[in-house]
Parts: structure tokens; sequence; C-alpha cells
């Protein structure tokens, strides 16, 4: 677009237009090629006229200079209705070698616009373009300027930068070259800042500050930028020029004085002042008294003069020049008047019509709200800051949250909270997560009451849980282990949560984690018996996804330990995990197990008792927040309170002050004595060291690789909230072991003996059904068959079966991987309702263009986010989709993803992780209950039933545990057999919940299964059969 641009610039030249319309031929051309009635007489026309230059250029040596230029000029008219042209470039290289002015502007104008700047043909012009430099000429100087600016490459900035740098600190040329040179410049500096030296421009830069013609202080403005973005160094004499320019800019005889052409709107040189202001953020306020007093009483004049007015475009022009003088007032800070004056014209503005006026507002508004002395004044606007976060701009909401948490202290905290949480249900999912994390820290920051904040933090968990990281659930668990008046508080009202019927995940974590080392606390309380403790975390063990159920076995060892009664019904617990098909559980499973077995009472109280506190750490929340600011601030805007950070640290509340409280035993009988006998018992350290989880060295399979030690909440970096799945561990992360994130293959035996061989640290008695490597398999982290990046072949029907088959199972994982794309999924359901996030990943060194993705809506409604553009190379993209699940189904909805890759389309069409199972609810019946309905559904559709060789050895355990898993609830003591398992579950649509009952009959001779299903419906009972079949089904 640009070249064409270029192109039309040039053609309405006077000298120019002459030119062609001499060239009879040419505008026989055009009127012709304009004149034709459709697209196809066109493409005929120019394909003819192709033909015959092709033919005119083979004898190029026989063609005068006259058709030499006509032939390119036609060229170039195709070119610009957008045929490509891949011959004639050699004639018009020619060209710029020539003498007269008309033959070096084609050849020029065709170099820019068919030749980009790593052409090879470029390196033969580089002699011919010096030479028009050097040329007394100076319309042909411009000529070779416009040629390095535009299309000048690596070669031409290393062959010609000196050249171009004498051009411009030449002091005879006239106005147009001195514009075109230094633009010329601050191009070549841009993209190739080495070949420039700075020192040799810089006088020459700064004393045409001064210069008559505000055409050539513009483009030096422009330069001056450019060079001081990168370093302020050596720019003393700036400023004061800077001053006397602004200064006379702004008087009201600068109109007579510059010309009346650079008045826009009444308004003198929009443009520069802007510029000249924002150099003026990149140095500090000057020392000298009598230059910061000429710039205060321009910035004075700027902000009071500038009133709305009815003609729209001289309102941009003021308001562009106020907004940057309000910049360098904020930079500066020192004239609290001109500051507080600032801060009422910004609050008019955070309520105007127009969108863009609102953003800058809020955007100056969000730095005054980091001054100490504009606090009040800024606080004044809060009402109609929280008003915008309504705004329909996202980009708007997105700096009204900013000002809010900026303007938010110890005396407004409540309010401006409970504000963004009132917010936050009904707010847009493109600003939950950093609306989250906001609320988080102020929280955090600003609390007065411990239980305060840890009832923030449960609301965010509870309205947007898929948007609460895990440095946020890692955070309130530190501070609540830390705390010991607040542990007994943080149980209760988790115990509440976990009563609800929709529960997060991450409340879950909360709670096993609480109710694990706290419970003991409430178990008095109303509701919060150890065994409705139990079976509150019991029930959610079935729906939750591995990591999660890696939390709460451990919280599980732990009641075990501490309520006698729940003993058998635990090791029950364990029993059954012995078995299952994941490792990481399996080992647990194992492990805890054995704990009870191989370990006295003493030791297994002293493994088992209550985590130390957490050592004092900066919040994880605010190295993400002040890491995001850094990222997303202007080079050019200077921190403003440097030294106010540590004052704000001080000033925070010290949830950590009361930490040696928090290490008690943790016991029925609450012996004090046990936490040093634990220490003397495990050998962990001396009476002088302090009781603090250290972080193990590896995973060995020894206590901290057990219970996670100290790593549960930050010993090891938080993962990124914006990562789509957590990698594998390869095993040495305490984080990933108590997560389940890891733990691929079982911790390598000790041959020293001692606890971890007590406690099976080897594995070597896990039972051989159970595969090393599932874990990660069922995650969906292995990938598509090792596809290469940039490798362009679809990944195998096999692979995206498998993966598919895998997601069945969990809540995340990847959906579809090849060597250009790979597509990672979480899935949060409510009832019938559905929300997805699929985040794509470009694995190509080159963008992924025209990259579109289209639902395809059935019995499953899909609203999806769109997503239209390029995906950068190694870069990641997210997407939401919002699914409605009308009637009952037995396929996932299909997804087509199409872009292009280095000019070649792609098509892959996925399936939705929207499987029926994802929108069961487990249904508990007693044998009654349960035949009562079975034999209400029998004939079909209703009815399925199939014969099948299994596809694991024949265990009912196993099968509870896959059916289970699948959404199912498996009722217990209803079949007679031993080997056979019943189910049943609802499926929530949007006219009602269908019942859907199975059984699965095992022989375990033939190492076959019959599996029969009833439903209401027999769409359901189709989705059952789907569901269930690649699990249990060899074939």
């Amino acid at each position: 677009l640009f070249f064409v641009v270029v192109c039309v610039l040039l053609l309405s030249t006077p000298h120019c237009s002459s030119v062609i319309m001499a060239m009879r031929g040419l505008t026989i051309f055009i009127s012709e090629i304009r004149n034709c009635p459709n697209k196809e007489q066109e493409r005929k026309s120019v394909e003819k006229e192709m033909a015959k230059i092709r033919k005119k250029f083979r004898e190029a040596t026989k063609l005068s200079l006259y058709d030499k230029k006509k032939y390119v000029w036609k060229m170039l008219y195709m070119f610009v209705l957008g045929y490509d042209i891949d011959f004639g470039h050699m004639e018009a290289i020619n060209l710029i070698s020539g003498q007269q002015w008309s033959e070096k502007q084609v050849g020029y104008l065709a170099v820019a616009m068919l030749l980009n700047e790593n052409h090879e043909f470029l390196r033969l012009i580089i002699n011919s373009v010096r030479n028009d430099l050097l040329s007394k000429n100076e319309d042909i100087q411009s000529l070779s300027l416009n040629a390095v600016a535009n299309i000048g490459g690596r070669d031409f900035a290393e062959a010609l930068t000196n050249d171009t740098q004498r051009i411009f600190n030449n002091s005879q040329s006239r106005p147009f070259i001195k514009k075109k040179s230094a633009l010329c410049l601050l191009r070549l500096y841009r993209k190739f800042p080495d070949f420039l030296n700075v020192d040799e421009v810089r006088d020459r830069a700064v004393t045409l500050l001064e210069d008559r013609n505000l055409g050539v202080v513009t483009s030096v403005a422009s330069l001056l930028l450019g060079l001081v973005s990168s370093d302020t160094e050596g720019w003393d004499d700036l400023v004061p020029k800077i001053a006397r320019v602004l200064s006379k800019l702004s008087s009201p005889n600068a109109g007579r004085e510059y010309g009346s052409e650079y008045l826009y709107y009444s308004v003198m040189c929009p443009w520069l002042q802007v510029k000249l202001l924002r150099l003026l953020q990149y140095f500090p306020a000057p020392e000298n008294a009598e230059i910061q007093s000429r710039l205060n009483e321009v910035l004075d004049k700027i902000v009071t003069d500038t009133s709305p007015q009815k003609n729209v475009n001289r309102n941009n022009a003021m308001h562009a020049v106020l907004f940057e003088a309000i910049a360098v007032a904020i930079h500066h800070e020192n004239d609290e008047r001109l500051l507080s004056q600032s801060v009422q014209v910004l609050g008019r503005f955070i309520s105007a019509k127009e969108a863009n006026y609102r953003y800058l507002a809020l955007d100056s508004m969000q730095r005054m709200a980091e001054m100490p002395n504009l606090v009040e004044a800024v606080r004044e606007h809060q009402a109609t800051v929280t008003e915008a976060l309504k705004d329909k701009d996202v980009s708007i909401r997105r700096r009204a949250l900013d000002v809010l948490y900026e303007m938010c202290d110890r005396s407004n905290s409540k309010e401006i909270v409970n504000e963004l949480i009132m917010y936050l249900s009904g707010s847009d999912f493109t600003i939950r997560e950093e609306l989250v994390l906001r609320v988080a820290i102020l929280a955090e920051r600003f609390a007065q009451e411990l239980s305060w904040y840890v009832d923030v933090i449960l609301q965010l968990i509870q309205l947007a849980g898929d948007f609460v990281s895990d440095d946020i659930w890692f955070r309130v668990i530190q501070m609540v282990t830390n705390n010991k008046e607040l542990q007994k508080y943080a149980a209760q009202t988790v115990c509440q949560a976990l009563q609800k019927d929709v529960v997060h995940e991450n409340m879950i974590k909360v709670g096993a984690y609480c109710l694990g080392e706290f419970g003991v606390e409430v178990e008095k309380e109303q509701g919060c018996s150890p065994a409705e403790q139990f079976e509150l975390l019991h029930s959610r063990f079935g729906t939750s996804t591995l990591q999660t159920r890696a939390i709460l076995l451990s919280a599980f060892v732990k009641m075990r330990n501490l309520y006698p009664e729940l003993k058998s019904e635990i090791e029950d617990v364990f029993t059954n995990l012995s078995a299952t098909m994941d490792p990481e559980l399996q080992q647990r499973a194992i492990e805890y197990l054995a704990m009870s077995k191989v370990i006295n009472a003493d030791m297994l109280d002293a493994v088992l008792d209550a985590m130390p506190p957490f050592p004092d750490r900066q919040s994880a929340l605010l190295k993400r927040i002040r890491a995001q600011e850094s990222a997303n601030a202007d080079r050019s805007v200077r921190a403003v309170r440097n030294g106010d950070d540590e004052e704000e640290e001080e000033a925070e509340v010290d949830f950590d002050a009361v930490a040696g409280q928090a290490g008690a035993s943790r016991t029925r009988d609450a012996q004090p004595a046990a936490s040093s006998a634990s220490a003397d018992l495990l050998d962990m350290g001396g009476d002088d060291q302090p009781s603090q989880a250290q972080p193990a060295a590896s995973s060995s399979g020894g206590l901290d690789d057990l219970l996670g030690g100290d790593d549960l909440l930050g010993g090891a970096p938080a993962p990124s909230a914006s990562a789509p799945a957590s990698a594998p561990s390869s095993g040495g992360g305490l984080m990933d072991d108590l997560l389940g994130g890891g733990m691929g293959a079982p911790a390598p035996q000790q041959s020293s003996g001692g606890l971890d061989d007590l406690l099976g640290g080897g594995m070597s008695s896990a039972p051989s059904g159970a595969v090393g490597g599932v874990g990660m398999d069922l995650m969906g982290e292995s990938g598509g068959e090792g596809s290469a990046p940039g490798d362009t072949s679809p990944p195998s029907a096999e692979k995206l079966k498998e993966l598919f088959n895998n997601f069945m199972l969990n809540t995340e994982g990847t959906i579809y991987q090849s060597g250009l794309l790979t597509v990672v999924a979480k899935v949060n359901v409510q009832g019938s309702a559905a929300q997805v996030q699929l985040v794509y990943t470009n694995r190509t060194n080159a963008p992924l263009e025209r990259f579109v993705t289209i639902p395809q809506s059935g019995a499953v409604q899909l609203q999806a986010q769109n997503m239209q553009g390029t995906l950068p190379p190694g870069q990641t993209v997210s997407q939401g989709i919002q699914a409605q699940v009308g009637e009952a189904f037995q396929d996932a909805p299909r997804f087509k993803i199409q872009f292009t890759y280095q000019g070649q389309g792609f098509t892959a069409e996925i399936k939705l992780p929207l499987t029926p199972n994802k929108f069961f609810s487990p249904v508990q019946l007693d044998s009654q209950q349960f035949f009562q309905f079975w034999n209400q559904y029998k004939n079909p559709p209703l009815e399925f039933m199939q014969v099948f060789q299994s596809k694991e050895r024949v265990d009912p355990n196993h099968a509870s545990n896959i059916i289970g898993r699948l959404g199912f609830g498996v009722c217990r003591g209803v079949d007679p057999s031993p080997t056979n398992v019943v189910a049943a579950a609802k499926l929530h649509t949007g006219s009602g919940a269908i019942p859907c009952m199975v059984r699965l009959e095992g022989n375990t001779a033939k190492q076959a299964y019959r599996l029969t299903v009833h439903t209401a419906n027999g769409s359901a009972t189709a989705g059952c059969r789907n569901v269930l079949l690649p699990h249990l089904s060899k074939d």
C-alpha cells in the first residue's frame, strides 16, 4: 500500500503528468483498461499487453528510450491493478543509470514497487544510487534519497549511510532535501542502527530545530525521537532548544512568523508540538529555572486554553497537544497547580462521548493516581472511573481497571474491591484474568482483616475460577498456613463452600489443603465433622482432574492419621487406586497405604504433621503485575515514584509476621511437643534450625516427594496463567510431584535403605497393569506423533482419535497437533452450558496468515469469539467458545481451522472436546431405584447392548474407575455379581435432564465385557455408547 501511495504521489507531480500525457500509447492503454466491461475482459487485455511488452524487451537493443519508459510505465500500471509482474526488472534497473530525470524517475519507481529489499538485483544499482546522492542536481538527489529510504536493505544501509549523512549535514541544501535526508536517516537508523554514527549528526539535528521551515523542523523532530529513544546521553542542548521552539509555536504571532500554511484549524503545526512534547518525556525536568519556567508557561497555556470546539478536526488537533502536555507535566512533577488542573480536565474527558478521549484520559489519570500528592484529586473521580468499567470498548475497561487499581488504598480498598467483584460476575471474559489478578493483589495489599482477604479470594474462585491462576490460590494457602488465627476460619469457610452443588476445581484444591491441614480445628462445628469433611472431598474426587486428585490423596492421608474412625474408609480409597492406570495416583496410593503398615505411630505423626510456615518471599502476584506494567509501558514514560515502592511494600499487611505460630503440631489433642519430636525423628536439622520445610534436591521418593514439602506454594516457579497446559516434569520438581504434573515413571529404588525404602520409593510392588507415562498421555501432552515444527503433513487420524479419547477423561489437554499448529483446550461445564478455552500455538518460524476458525453447530449450539488475522511465529493466541446443549446428542461438534502458511492454504477439521459425558452429573441409586428406571427403557433405540474384548484385563475396580471418570456415578451393591459394574448419570440439556444407566458384565475367562446402556433418549444412548467403548473395548 505504501508503494502504491508513492506511485500515486509521483504520478500526480506536474512534471510526471506532462510526461505521461505525452506518451500517447500509455494513455490509450489506460483508457482501454478503464473501459473494459468486466474483469475477464480486463484480464485478457492485460495479458495481451504483457505478451507484447515481453516480445519488445527481447529486442531491447532496438528499443528507443521513449519506448523503454513507456513500457515500464505500462508495467507499473498493471502492477497497481493487482497483476503479477515477473519480467522487465533489468530494463527498469537500466533506466536508473540514465542521464535524464525522467529515466531515473520511472526506474526508481519501478524498483521501489517491484523489488523487495532483499532482492539480488538491488546490488546492481548501489553505485548508480551513490552517484545520484552525490549529484549536484537536487531533484536527482531527491529520487535517490527516496530509494534508499523506501527499498534500501542491509547492503544499501552499509554502503550509503555515510553519503546520506553528508547530505544531511550540508547546510546549503534546500528545505526539501533537508526533510528527505532526515527521514531517510531515521529509516536507516530504525532498521540498521549500527551503520549510523549518531555523534556526526547530533549537532546538526539540534541546530535544525530552529530552522524557519517548520516542515524541516517536523522531519528533524521525527529523527530526534528515533535517536533519543535508544540513548539519551549527549543531548544536553536539546531541551533548551525544544523549550524555545514550543514557546514560539504557542505565541499569538506564530502564524505570522512561520506562515499560515502551517495552521491546522487554528492550531499551529500540532504534529510538531506533539513530537516536541514527546521528546521532553525522555529527559528529566530541566534544572535551569528560566527554562523550566518557560516550559511551565507553555504547558499551562495549553491546558488552560484547550476547550471543546464544534469542529471535530480542531478538537482532535487541540486534544492531541493537550494529552502530550499533560504527560510532560506528569513526567516533570514540579508544578502542583498545573497537575491539579490537569486532573480536573481529565475528569471531564472520562465521561466524553468519543472513545479515544475516554481512553487517553484514563491512561493519563492512571499515571497521576501513582503520585501521592494527587491521590485525593484523583479519588474525586472514582465514581466516574467505576462507571467506565461498563464501557463497551474493552480497551477502555482495561484502563478503568488500571486507574481503580492505582487509586486504591486502605481507606477505600473494601469499596473498590467490592465494586470490582460485582463487576466480575458480568464482565467480558477477555478482561477477567487481569481483573481477578488485580483484585487478588488489592485484597492482599490492603487487607485490614485477614478473614476479609480469604473471603475475597474464595469469592474470586467461585465467580471466575477458570481465571484464578495457581499463583492466587498458592498465595492464600501460604497466608493461611503462616497465620494461626486464620486457620480455623479458613477451614470452616471452605467447608461451607464445598457443600454447594457447583464447586470450581480451584476451590476443591484449596478445600483439600485447608481441611487436610486444619480441618481438626472445626471438627466440632455443625456440618464439619470428620466424616462430613471426608465425604465433601471424596464426593468431588471422581469429577476432578489428575492434578486435583493428587492433592486430595495427600489430604486423605492426613485425615486418616487424624481421625481413626475414617481409617478403613480412606484405606479402601487407596486400595482401589493401587491399580489405577495413572502412575502418579497409583504411586501415591501405594505409598500412602504402605505408610501405616511399616512406620510406627510416632514416626507417622511426625511425617503427617502440619505444614511448617512458608519462608518469607515477595508475592508472586506483585511480580506478575509489575512485569505486565513494565512490558506494556511506553518507553518515553519514566516511573514517577521510584522511591515509593519500598514504602508501599512496608505498608502492606505483614501476613508472615506470625509465621512462628503456624507450625505447631496438629493432632486432636494438639500436643505441642510433637513438632520438635518430628524434627528429631526425621533428622532434618539441629535444635537451632528454624522449623521450615527444606526444598528437596531430587524426587527420589522421600518425604518431600510424598507430601510436597515446602514447594506446594512457591518453592518452584509458579506456572504461567496463560500457559495452555503444564509440561510434564522429568521428576525433579516437587510442585509437579504434588500436583500430578510429573511422575511419568516410578521413582528409582534407593539402595541406602531408610525411610524412602520403607515407603516403597522404588515402586517394586506396583501392579503390572499400570503403564509408565500414561499420566502424561491422559493430559494430552504427548503431541502429534513427534511431527517436527514446520512439517506440513497432517497428523494421522489415529493420533487425533487418541488425543480426543484421552480428553474425555480430563478437562484440559491437547486436541490437535501437527508440524504447523498445536491446539490445547480447557473445558468448564455447568449444567447444560459449557465454556471452552482454545489456545492456538504456531509451531513454525513463519506466520500463519488468514487464520480463521469456523464452528459448526448442531445439537450443541456454539458461539465463538471472532478469530481472524495472523498468528505470529512461535506465538499463542486464545479463543473463547460458549456452548449450550439444546437436546441429547451422540457426537462432539466439529470445528474448522483455516490458515495460510508460506502461500499454501491449510484446513484442519477437529472435534471440540464436548462429548456427552462432559454434561453428565453422577447419580447414586440403590438396587430398587436402579432397576425401576432400568426396566422403563428396555427397547431400542433406548437400549444398546454389545459384547467385546476388554482393552485391559477384566477388573471391576479398573472398570469402575474408568466409568466414574467419564461422569457416571458407580452404584455399588446393586449387581450381585462381583465382576459386574452398574452406574447412573443425568445428561443435562436445555430441555431437561435425561437419565442414563449402564451395566457392564465381565467374563474373566474370555477377558470380555458385555455393555448394556439404557437411557430415556435414543441419541443419549448412542452418546453413552460412543463415550464408553473407546475406553473399554480392545477394538
